[in-house]
């Protein structure tokens, strides 16, 4: 029992992360933008290595962060 009270409360701190993290990003919209375009960006890059082993090399854009 003392597990399963461990498991629930560690996945209450990591959905209260998650829900930091959609907040921050529905108040950047140009970050949400560039995360956006960097999964594209890892997509095709993964798409283009069929058949090759080496990991794909791709550069991600982001934007300047603003200090809160």
């Amino acid at each position: 029992m003392a597990f399963a009270i461990d498991i629930i409360e560690e996945a209450d701190g990591i959905m209260a992360d998650v829900l930091a993290g959609l907040a921050f990003l529905n108040r950047q919209a140009d970050v949400m933008t560039a995360l956006q375009k960097n999964v594209r960006r890892i997509y095709k890059a993964i798409e283009k290595q069929k058949g090759n082993r080496d990991e794909p090399k791709v550069r991600l854009k982001w934007p300047a962060i603003p200090q809160m």
